[in-house]
């Protein structure tokens, strides 16, 4: 059984959301931004969107003080259920741009959680990371 947003498409769904959603926050400035399931980024743009990219969305979850990155695997009436993914969620065909996005976003996340430093080259990090264990022993 289906509801009736999964028959619309992604892009009607952002015609009818994109000016006026829960998730919408609008400052003085003039920035707007979206914090909705789903938006990584926070823009408030359709290829960002967690409403109007509901079947493709990248979710960067914390449990129990630890992050993962689900995407959807089936659908149960109106509930996702989250399959679990590693660093593999950067090879999905079909998360497109955001996927790379989320992969960067939660080790972002992480490394902000243990307060470490984030380093642009991950090789350069785990050798520095080497070379101190090594001065301390």
């Amino acid at each position: 059984m289906s509801t009736e947003t999964d028959k619309m498409s992604n892009d009607l769904v952002w015609q009818i959301v994109k000016k006026h959603h829960a998730f919408l926050v609008k400052s003085s400035n003039g920035a707007t931004f979206s914090g909705e399931p789903g938006n990584l980024m926070n823009l408030q743009t359709r290829s960002s969107s967690g409403l109007a990219n509901m079947g493709r969305t990248v979710a960067v979850n914390e449990r129990n003080g630890k992050l993962s990155i689900g995407i959807p695997a089936k659908k149960l009436g109106n509930r996702f259920i989250f399959a679990r993914v590693g660093k593999g969620a950067a090879h999905l065909r079909f998360a497109g741009e955001n996927a790379a996005k989320s992969v960067g976003g939660s080790q972002a996340l992480a490394a902000a959680r243990r307060g470490a430093r984030i380093s642009k080259n991950a090789n350069a990090a785990r050798a520095a990371k080497a070379r101190a264990d090594k001065a301390k022993a």
